[in-house]
């Protein structure tokens, strides 16, 4: 692995490849709405969001 002070580690979520930051933040500007799945321990809430 790479060494040093200017060596930057991506987010985990980018490293585990499950979100594009790209993707993520064009979809946030459009203001179209999202589908947002919440959990807790004893329910799974699909809410939908406008940003």
């Amino acid at each position: 692995m790479a060494r040093g002070p200017r060596y930057n580690v991506p987010y985990r979520r980018r490293r585990e490849g499950k979100t594009n930051y790209r993707r993520r933040y064009r979809l946030l500007l459009s203001g179209l709405p999202r589908l947002v799945a919440r959990r807790t321990l004893r329910h799974t809430i699909a809410q939908i969001v406008e940003a």
